[in-house]
């Protein structure tokens, strides 16, 4: 049983990481080149130039030094929030005072590899509660680390389409309550000699992480006349096909992802495989739902937070990899539906004024994202692998996904291209999902046939140890 002390400092510290949180939908909302960038891509260019590559090298050494930070003392994690939050504070303070130094290009740059460095030091706070026994709190702080994520782009909105809405209110306040949370997380957990100390990470997830986190560096030498002698296409062809180099590249680093995934191990590569399928497969729809709301922000950005905060209330729940599954289906047929009933076109539900309609489905895509990730928290906790997972890991999964999906915008050169290419495939990202809903089925009925071989009084892991794979 624990003690009062213990319990109070659990839920201390579980409002402490979900606060700082509050410091990555700040430096998401509004900050982002891409059409929508609701998931973190830890340290990666926010295009495929090797000038873009090179300009994200300074976050790029931030991210690696939060990874070691959190490889060698996973207890570190308050200092870590501490050092992402002062990180990302330029880019609420040029929000505020713009055309002032603190808009300078260079410090703009460092400042983006803020939220990376926070969003790790939550990964460890959550992988440290578990090791507490607190599962319950660890599944809800990734949920909602994901969730925080999915409301700045709320915020955010469709900025090819209409201004960020995201105000300078919306800044200060989320930026305040990160702040607090921060201290508050230092307070609490500085002078705790008697939390579980997490064991390190093994060797191969060690290099896994360090591996993910330079892997986008490939960019750099995949280039046009790379293309161009291997494949044996003239300039004015790449031209006319512009997916070519960014669905090369993309499956350069998602071949180089999944070696590492399974380099870390089973338990890290089930995970991350199960987070990185659930990412890519809803941000299409997530941009679809954003987009029909254009007309309404404020509708917008209530569904992503109606959507979240369910999301996390199903993460609470003991039955979290059931809704999962179901909500996974359910945004499936949804998407099929709507590309049915628009002749292939969702983007004409915002021809017909439907903001309604459109918040609904943020609400749903938004839950589903958020309990859909959560739900297999738990499975690379036994390895203490859950900020590699989570982490770096899963975002080099996402970014060269994203990459080899540009090749669905179609192969004909004359076709208009837009932002909103990626939603008229709504069934590749609902395959995607079912994907990544059976992958969650599949731990559910393991978990189930051990407890069926395993009678109650035959334990199957060590004291102390949490069940990975519930």
């Amino acid at each position: 049983m624990r003690g009062g002390t213990e319990k109070r400092t659990i839920l201390l510290a579980t409002v402490a990481a979900c606060a700082a949180l509050g410091i990555v939908a700040a430096s998401l909302s509004g900050y982002r080149s891409m059409p929508l960038a609701p998931f973190i891509a830890l340290a990666t260019p926010s295009g495929w130039s090797r000038y873009a590559v090179w300009e994200q090298a300074v976050p790029m050494v931030a991210v690696l030094a939060a990874v070691l930070v959190v490889v060698l003392a996973t207890r570190l994690w308050p200092w870590l929030l501490l050092v992402g939050t002062v990180i990302s504070l330029p880019v609420t303070l040029q929000a505020v005072l713009p055309n002032t130094i603190l808009s300078h290009t260079a410090l703009m740059v460092a400042a983006s590899g803020g939220p990376s460095v926070v969003f790790i030091a939550v990964l460890a706070a959550a992988q440290q509660l578990f090791r507490q026994g607190a599962k319950t709190q660890g599944v809800v702080v990734v949920a909602l680390g994901i969730g925080a994520q999915v409301f700045a782009a709320g915020l955010t909105g469709t900025t090819w389409f209409a201004a960020p809405t995201a105000t300078q209110f919306w800044h200060v306040a989320l930026t305040v309550v990160g702040v607090a949370g921060t201290v508050l997380a230092i307070v609490t957990i500085k002078g705790r000699t008697d939390w579980a100390v997490a064991n390190r990470p093994s060797a191969r997830i060690i290099t896994a992480m360090v591996g993910a986190v330079l892997l986008p560096l490939v960019a750099v030498f995949i280039n046009s006349d790379l293309v161009n002698g291997t494949l044996g296409m003239s300039g004015r062809q790449l031209a006319r096909h512009p997916e070519v180099l960014p669905a090369i590249i993309g499956l350069v680093i998602l071949i180089g992802g999944a070696i590492l995934c399974a380099i870390a191990g089973a338990r890290v590569a089930f995970s991350t495989a199960t987070a990185a399928l659930t990412q890519l497969g809803i941000t299409a729809p997530l941009m679809l739902a954003l987009y029909s709301v254009a007309v309404d922000p404020v509708l917008g950005w209530t569904a992503a937070a109606v959507g979240v905060a369910a999301g996390c209330l199903a993460t609470a729940s003991r039955w979290r990899k059931h809704l999962a599954v179901g909500l996974a289906v359910v945004s499936a047929i949804v998407l099929v539906i709507a590309a049915a009933a628009t002749d292939g076109t969702p983007e004409r539900l915002i021809d017909h004024q439907l903001p309604v309609a459109g918040a609904c489905l943020l609400a749903l895509f938004a839950a589903t994202a958020t309990v859909m990730v959560a739900s297999v928290a738990r499975v690379p906790v036994a390895v203490d692998g859950l900020p590699a997972s989570f982490g770096p890991l899963t975002s080099t999964l996402v970014l060269g996904g994203t990459g080899v999906l540009t090749a669905l915008a179609g192969t004909d050169p004359d076709q208009q291209r837009g932002q909103l290419d990626a939603v008229h495939h709504t069934s590749i990202h609902a395959g995607l999902l079912l994907v990544a809903a059976l992958l969650i089925a599949g731990a559910a009925a393991v978990t189930y046939l051990r407890a069926q071989a395993h009678r109650p009084g035959e334990s199957t892991t060590h004291p102390g140890e949490p069940n990975a794979v519930a």
